[in-house]
């Protein structure tokens, strides 16, 4: 598709063609304003501006493109999911979990093992109540599968998701009091490489405020197509800066609710990766999005962040037909093995659980329960399992088994070399 030609790249060559192009597009009939007004950065000078300026964007025939393309993908990972056992929902959705935080820690670099979040979802599943590093924020998203979403209709709401979303993570200095909903003093982005400064935050808590209050009216109009309203709402958001710290991890989190909440679970959890991948694209598309020469057009925003958030989608796509392929290779190989048939309905569940590192553990009763036999029937199957070397236990309350390395080696899928 053509890449959309910003107001800024069209002042370089032509005076007159700019203001033309400017008037054009605000008086288009597919001209949509969104009452959100921002401040412009201006980068040689590294200051904000006095002078707002209101977002606008243009619905063109091309976004309409890149919707349908979101809506097939998304049909089609729901598709793939549909096709596969419980256990292995879970333990995909686990995986891609994990990856999703690392990437939007490591974004905005945070230190964080993917070990770490592996516990953190281990403890939410094991219903504890130890404290632990990133639970709330693993918690928050784990609530995508459940089609829990926060809803945003006060400004309140937003500090009470920053709240939930980062128990525990934020440092002592960049704590907010109880009694103050953001922050007072300014914050800056700053280029790591060059030492300048790429953005200033919206200055006060009154300004934050008001802002703020501006956002929540627009996250909740009807007239704003869907998604072109979750990507400005995540520019605005951002440009806002809310908070001293954690203003990336709260934004992308806003936005892959919204994301699951129209197209799928896995979609939305796809997206930090997706960014991680293309940070260099997003943070130009944020700073493209603020510079004064376009005037508060946020269409480029719009196109860049569809996609991203394509990438995202193709990327789990990509790996729901691996797994299945890797899946099927273990399937065949069970039937190799020459086991009887009740002995391989127990093999594969725990050999699907043994393919994500056991991010799902399954207990005797899931086994159970997953073929539809008796507790002392699947006791029989596994303990002739056990004799021959196949399984072992790992916990007895609740009683819990994992296959070995020995039949483990016999009937994992081998790795494609590239």
């Amino acid at each position: 598709m053509k890449s959309y030609k910003t107001l800024r790249s069209i002042s370089y060559n032509d005076l007159d063609e700019y203001e033309n192009t400017i008037k054009k597009r605000k008086e288009s009939d597919s001209c949509l304003f969104t009452g959100l007004y921002i401040q412009s950065f201006e980068p040689k000078m590294q200051v904000l501006l006095p002078e707002e300026q209101e977002l606008f964007f243009l619905v063109l025939p091309e976004t309409s493109l890149l919707k349908d393309k979101l809506n097939e993908n998304s049909r089609e990972i729901d598709k793939l999911m549909n096709n596969l056992s419980e256990i292995t929902k879970d333990n995909i959705f686990y995986h891609l979990l994990i990856d999703e935080i690392q990437a939007s820690n490591d974004i905005e670099g945070v230190i964080s093992t993917r070990k770490e979040i592996r516990e953190a979802i281990s403890m939410i599943l094991e219903k504890s109540k130890e404290n632990k590093r990133f639970k709330s924020l693993v918690y928050q998203y784990m609530n995508f599968r459940k089609s829990k979403f926060s809803q945003i209709t006060k400004i309140e709401d937003i500090r009470e998701i920053y709240d939930n979303l980062l128990n525990g993570e934020v440092s002592e200095e960049d704590s907010l009091e109880d009694d103050e909903l953001f922050r007072a003093e300014p914050v800056f982005i700053v280029n790591q490489n060059s030492g300048k400064k790429v953005h200033q935050g919206a200055t006060g808590q009154d300004t934050i405020k008001n802002q703020l209050e501006d956002l929540v009216k627009f996250m909740n109009r009807d007239d704003i197509p869907t998604y072109e309203k979750a990507f400005i709402s995540h520019f605005y958001f951002e440009n806002t800066h809310p908070f001293y710290d954690g203003n990336g991890r709260t934004g992308r989190f806003i936005l892959c609710s919204y994301l699951a909440r129209k197209l799928d679970y896995l979609s939305a959890v796809g997206v930090s990766v997706a960014i991680l991948e293309n940070r260099s694209k997003y943070y130009k598309a944020f700073e493209e999005g603020s510079h004064p020469k376009n005037v508060g057009e946020i269409t480029s925003f719009i196109f860049d962040m569809f996609g991203i958030v394509l990438k995202a989608q193709q990327k789990v796509l990509n790996s729901l037909k691996d797994w299945d392929k890797k899946l099927e290779q273990i399937r065949e190989n069970i039937e190799k093995t020459g086991e009887s048939r009740d002995e391989k309905s127990v093999i594969y569940p725990l050999a699907q659980a043994r393919m994500y590192d056991n991010l799902r553990e399954l207990t005797d009763a899931d086994l159970a329960e997953i073929n539809g036999i008796s507790r002392q029937k699947l006791k029989k199957v596994v303990n002739v399992l056990k004799e021959k070397g196949y399984l072992i236990q790992t916990k007895q309350k609740p009683s819990m088994h994992e296959i070995t390395d020995e039949l483990w080696d016999q009937i994992k899928y081998i790795e494609e070399i590239n």
